[in-house]
């Protein structure tokens, strides 16, 4: 389920998305959400909803609404979670919203879901290594490199941008050149963040 914020929605000819594990994620719903307002295919008067289906996205993910995913009063974006919990959006304003998932039995799944590469080393119960993402050649590099496209991962929360900043700070590790170039290009949504979390992080 996502946190609930209070609001009216206008019902006329609703449009529907649904993320899901196996097809859209939460982020990429809003992306097409996005998309559609922008061509129109969603009326003044129409309430575009998203549906998040139970299961795993990305663990410990935030998903950002940003001011352009939020529609008007008399068209706003609701964003409803597996749970039956709903997020009117109309205000125009950007806000954070925790994504409530289950855990997976799968390891490369979840490794996949995570930040940067030597974040998804982990141990067997014998103490054994197990390195399905190549976490151990960056870290014999000292390099910091997102697992997905460095694009899409900093744009899907930006706090991995101060975390990337501060684990090449910290561990005296160097950013890979597509994280470089990633964090150029998506800094400005660090505006984004709430200073908890900037200050958590």
């Amino acid at each position: 389920m996502v946190m609930a914020l209070s609001g009216s929605i206008c019902l006329a000819e609703p449009v529907h998305i649904y993320a899901s594990p196996d097809g859209l994620s939460p982020h990429e719903a809003l992306r097409e959400a996005r998309e559609m307002r922008r061509l129109h295919k969603v009326g003044a008067s129409d309430t575009l909803y998203i549906h998040l289906a139970e299961g795993t996205y990305y663990l410990g993910e935030t998903l950002f609404v940003r001011p352009e995913d939020s529609g008007t009063p008399s068209s706003p974006t609701v964003i409803v979670g597996a749970e039956g919990g709903k997020s009117v959006l109309s205000g125009g304003m950007p806000i954070e919203m925790q994504v409530y998932t289950k855990y997976v039995n799968d390891l490369k799944t979840d490794l996949l879901r995570r930040d940067f590469t030597i974040n998804a080393l982990c141990f067997d119960m014998n103490g054994q290594l197990i390195d399905l993402i190549d976490g151990k050649k960056d870290l014999d590099k000292r390099i910091i490199r997102t697992i997905n496209d460095s694009n899409k991962s900093f744009s899907d929360d930006a706090l991995r941008i101060l975390r990337a900043i501060r684990f090449a700070s910290l561990l005296n590790f160097n950013l890979s050149d597509e994280a470089k170039e990633a964090i150029k290009k998506n800094k400005h949504y660090l505006r984004k963040l709430s200073s908890a979390r900037k200050k958590e992080e």
